[in-house]
């Protein structure tokens, strides 16, 4: 796993998880922000919904980390 390596030398997994947690955290708050502009009761259950979504990449990217981390414990 340490053999595939990503842009500047970033292992790719890590890679993975660092893009998933920031879609994570800034996703949402870029959803909230939609929300104030909602003009109908449909559109804000959108926008929630959406933040919602994006917040489920944050878990995502810490079982990223997670799976990184026991291989290179036990695999090593």
């Amino acid at each position: 796993m340490r053999a595939l390596l990503g842009i500047a030398g970033v292992a790719l997994p890590c890679m993975n998880n660092m893009v998933a947690r920031s879609i994570g955290f800034v996703g949402p708050g870029i959803a909230l922000v939609g929300l104030i502009t909602a003009k109908s009761p449909a559109v804000a259950s959108a926008w929630l919904t959406s933040a919602v979504g994006l917040k489920s990449f944050s878990h995502s990217g810490f079982l990223v980390n997670l799976q990184v981390g026991i291989s290179e414990c036990y695999c090593s």
